[in-house]
């Protein structure tokens, strides 16, 4: 291996996962991993000047920032190549609601005087409806997390890569690009290789079973967003989801996808399920009473 190798996600944007495959990697190719958004994170002039000594000292090594905080400026584009995941920000609003809404990292359990000394879990759960938790989200985290992937800047050393795609990157083909832009190639493919697909969803089912990993699959929004939150959502982060690569949302959602939206609140009873089941489907004409 020759250079370093940055690696930057952003919160609910596959921190674990790519966590662990690099972690992997490193330990494979017997170099250094730095996980610098541990608990005792540097600030981002320590992490700067890190990085500048690791260029200096031409030190092979593999350094993760969960939150994306690289700057430019203080990295040797000779020395380093990175990549940065990002994901469909109307995901980002639909994972945060659901992982904050239960979660025990240490954060979301502080009082906050903004929230009158309720915690963001307790601000969060205090809203029985879901298009309430998901424009919370929208106020809050998730808005600070679709402004970061906005606004970053890889001067010329990072590749940015689609959580949806290489979630989905059954053929490796993806991974494989992110492999030669990081310098990699010959023998070490083959370890890279194996240290993806040994931390990979659809490589191993294990990953399912930690806490963090929740439902990986791309486009939820779609069966999530009500037509309100939609909107919503466009007037609030107007063009972002285009500037990110992904395409906008132009039709209202079906009734079919507003349906399954309620069928996966789990807070709905039976009875109120049925019924709202039986609305729907009556606005829909249909003449045949569901059944459950």
């Amino acid at each position: 291996m020759h250079g370093a190798i940055l690696v930057g996600t952003y919160h609910k944007t596959g921190t674990v996962w790519l966590l662990c495959v690099f972690r992997e990697l490193a330990r494979k190719l017997s170099v250094p991993f730095y996980d610098v958004s541990s608990d005792f994170m540097p600030s981002e002039e320590q992490l700067a000047q890190a990085l500048r000594k690791i260029g200096a000292e031409r030190i092979p090594c593999i350094v993760f920032d969960g939150h994306c905080r690289f700057v430019p400026g203080s990295i040797d584009a000779g020395w380093f190549k990175g990549i940065r995941m990002i994901r469909d920000p109307r995901d980002v609003v639909v994972s945060s609601a659901r992982y904050h809404a239960w979660s025990r990292e240490e954060w979301l359990h502080r009082p906050k005087d903004s929230f009158g000394g309720l915690s963001y879990q307790q601000q969060l759960n205090s809203y029985r409806e879901l298009d309430d938790k998901l424009l919370f989200e929208m106020r809050h985290s998730a808005k600070h997390t679709i402004l970061q992937m906005l606004n970053f800047r890889g001067g010329g050393v990072f590749a940015t890569v689609r959580y949806e795609d290489l979630i989905t990157d059954y053929r490796l083909e993806l991974w494989h690009r992110v492999l030669a832009h990081l310098g990699l190639s010959g023998d070490l493919v083959p370890l890279a290789d194996q240290a993806f697909l040994d931390n990979t969803i659809f490589g191993n089912q294990g990953l399912l079973e930690q806490e963090h990993v929740q439902n990986g699959k791309p486009r939820q929004y779609e069966k999530v967003f009500s037509q309100a939150v939609a909107k919503r959502f466009a007037q609030r982060f107007p063009g972002v989801a285009a500037d990110l690569g992904y395409p906008a949302q132009e039709e209202p959602l079906s009734l079919a996808a507003r349906y399954y939206k309620y069928a996966n609140r789990h807070y709905y009873d039976l009875s109120r399920l049925k019924a709202l089941g039986w609305k729907l489907l009556k606005k829909a004409n249909h003449c045949t009473r569901p059944r459950y």
